[in-house]
């Protein structure tokens, strides 16, 4: 597991946020900010949670827990757009996925569940 006031910088840099802007977007403090990126506050698990949101990240990826869940990068990604979805879009994409299974079959045990 690697620091996490180093994660939540690195992905401040790559999405082009300063410490104000994080903090403005996320409702912590920018002193609060910080204290976690200078590894001076440790933050809750809720603080974690709301910085992971901002960020568009998940908390294993600012905990620096690489792979512990199986997915890649962009399988995580498609997971965390998946989820910010309404209950609608959800089935839309559902449904999407049941039939480019149908047109371009693999062999993932995920492949028959989605099917069904």
């Amino acid at each position: 597991m690697s620091d996490i006031g180093e994660n939540i910088s690195k992905k401040m840099k790559e999405l082009g946020l300063s410490q104000n802007r994080l903090a403005k977007l996320s409702g912590i403090s920018q002193p609060g900010i910080s204290g976690i990126l200078n590894n001076t506050k440790s933050p809750s698990v809720d603080t974690v949670q709301l910085i992971a949101s901002t960020l568009n990240c998940t908390v294993s990826e600012l905990m620096g827990e690489s792979g512990s869940d199986g997915l890649s990068g962009p399988e995580a990604a498609l997971l965390r757009d998946y989820r910010a979805l309404s209950s609608q879009g959800q089935e839309y994409i559902r449904q999407q996925m049941a039939m480019a299974l149908k047109v371009y079959p693999g062999e993932s045990v995920l492949a028959a569940d989605v099917a069904e």
